[in-house]
C-alpha cells in the first residue's frame, strides 16, 4: 500500500500477456499490477464551531455541577466525526448517547475510587509494597479502559449506515499490555516497537466494519532504529542533568523538610535558584525529547496502517515526523500566545491532520455491496453495550 497517494492508483496482482511466448528456459513473467483506486479521507470541521460547542459545554458543566459534560462531549463527538468523509462520499456518524457516557463514567469511578484511596493511604503511611501493587492495578485498569473505550467508540461509529466494531476481550488486551510494559522496561526500551505492534495486532485483528473483519500483520523491525534514536538521544541528556544536579536537588529536599518543620526558616535564594535552573533544564530537554519522539509516532502509524487490511481494501498514512513536528510546535505556540483560548484551533488542527493523512485504497462501493450479501457469514453481533469510558486518550493511528 506504500504507493497509494491521492489521485494515483495502486497496483494489485494479475497475469500479464505478451506478444510472444517466453522461451522454455526463461523465468515466468512477474505478475503485473492492476490499478487500485485511492480514496483520500477529508475533513471540513471549523474551529469556530468547535469553540462554540466547547464553550457551551464548559459553562453548562459548571452550572450543572459536571452533569452536562456528558451531553457536551457527545455533541462534540458528533460534530467532529460528522466532519469526516471518504473520497467526497458520505460522512461518518457518531451514534453514541450522553446517558451511555454517564453509565460508563460511573463504572470507571466504581473501579478506580477504591484503588485511589488505597494508594493515598499507602503513600502517606509508607507501605510501599502495597503502593506498588495498587499502582500496577491502576495501570492495568487504564489499559482495560483504553480497550473498552475504543470498543464503545467504534461500536457507535457508522459509515453508509454500516457500523464499526471491536471484538476481542479487554482483559486479554490488559494482560498483554502489562506483560509488554514489563518487557519494555527490562530491555531499556528496545522492545517498544515489538510491543506496540503486538498490541495493535490484537486490536486491529479484532476490529470489524459490518460483517467484514479487519486483519493486521506488521513488521516491528522497521521501527527499531527510529525508536532507539528518538528514545535515547533525549534520554541520555536527561540522565546527565539529573546526575549533575543531584546536589542541588538534595539541598532543595533538605530545605523543604526544614520549612515543613519550621515555616519561619529564612529563604535561601541560592538553593531556590539552583532548583529552578535544574527544573527548567529538565523540562526543556524533556520537551525536545517529546518533539523527537514524533518521528517514531509517524513511523509507528505508517506501519500500523500499512499492515491493516479490510477485505481487498488497503490503507496508507502520509503523516511524517516533520509533519507531526510542525503540527505540535504550532499548537504550543497557539496555546501560549492565546493564553489557552486557542484550544479549539488546536483541536481542529489535530483532527484535520489525523484525518487527512489517511488514504484508503480499493473499491469502497464493492465493500458496501458485500455487506448487503445475505450469504456473507458473520459472527459480529449487534452494537455492544456501553463500556467503561475513562476518558483515556485513545490513539489508534487512524
Amino acid at each position: 500500500m506504500s504507493d497509494i497517494s491521492p489521485g494515483e492508483t495502486v497496483q494489485s496482482e494479475t497475469m500479464a500477456t505478451a506478444d510472444t511466448p517466453p522461451p522454455p528456459s526463461a523465468a515466468p513473467a512477474r505478475p503485473a499490477r492492476v490499478p487500485l483506486k485511492a480514496n483520500p479521507v477529508e475533513y471540513d470541521g471549523r474551529a469556530g464551531k468547535i469553540f462554540g460547542l466547547m464553550l457551551v459545554n464548559f459553562l453548562l458543566t459548571i452550572v450543572t455541577l459536571g452533569i452536562y459534560s456528558f451531553w457536551g462531549k457527545t455533541r462534540l463527538r458528533r460534530y467532529l466525526l460528522g466532519s469526516v468523509s471518504i473520497n467526497n462520499g458520505e460522512r461518518l456518524k457518531y451514534t453514541g448517547t450522553a446517558m451511555e457516557l454517564l453509565v460508563g463514567w460511573l463504572k470507571a469511578v466504581v473501579c478506580i475510587f477504591p484503588i485511589a484511596l488505597v494508594l493515598g493511604w499507602a503513600g502517606e503511611t509508607g507501605h510501599y509494597i502495597v503502593y506498588f501493587v495498587f499502582l500496577t492495578a491502576l495501570y492495568a485498569l487504564v489499559y482495560l479502559g483504553t480497550y473498552l473505550a475504543l470498543r464503545y467508540r467504534l461500536s457507535r461509529a457508522t459509515w453508509r449506515n454500516i457500523r464499526f466494531g471491536l471484538q476481542g476481550k479487554g482483559m486479554v488486551y490488559m494482560k498483554l499490555s502489562i506483560v509488554r510494559l514489563a518487557m519494555n522496561v527490562c530491555t531499556l526500551g528496545y522492545l517498544i516497537p515489538a510491543s506496540d505492534i503486538k498490541k495493535w495486532e490484537y486490536m486491529g485483528g479484532n476490529m470489524n466494519f459490518g460483517k467484514r473483519m479487519f486483519s493486521y500483520k506488521g513488521d516491528s523491525s522497521k521501527l527499531i532504529v527510529t525508536n532507539l534514536i528518538t528514545l535515547w538521544v533525549p534520554l541520555l541528556p536527561l540522565l546527565l542533568v539529573a546526575a549533575s544536579s543531584w546536589g542541588d536537588l538534595a539541598a532543595f529536599y533538605e530545605y523543604s523538610k526544614a520549612v515543613k518543620v519550621n515555616p519561619n526558616v529564612q529563604p535561601n535564594p541560592e538553593i531556590m535558584d539552583g532548583f529552578i535552573a535544574t527544573l527548567l533544564t529538565f523540562y526543556g530537554v524533556l520537551f525536545v525529547g517529546f518533539l523527537m519522539r514524533l518521528w517514531y509516532r509517524a513511523a509507528l502509524r505508517a506501519e500500523r496502517l500499512r499492515g491493516l487490511k479490510l477485505g481487498h481494501l488497503r490503507f496508507r498514512s502520509t503523516a511524517t515526523g516533520m509533519g507531526y513536528f510542525k503540527l505540535k510546535l504550532m499548537n504550543v505556540i497557539i496555546m501560549v500566545f492565546t493564553l489557552g483560548l486557542g484550544f479549539a484551533i488546536v483541536k481542529n488542527r489535530n483532527m484535520k491532520f489525523e484525518s487527512t493523512t489517511i488514504i484508503v485504497g480499493g473499491d469502497l462501493e464493492q465493500m458496501i455491496a458485500d455487506q448487503a450479501n445475505p450469504n456473507t457469514k458473520s459472527d459480529v453481533g449487534d452494537a455492544l453495550a456501553p463500556d467503561m469510558d475513562m476518558g483515556a486518550a485513545v490513539s489508534i493511528g487512524i
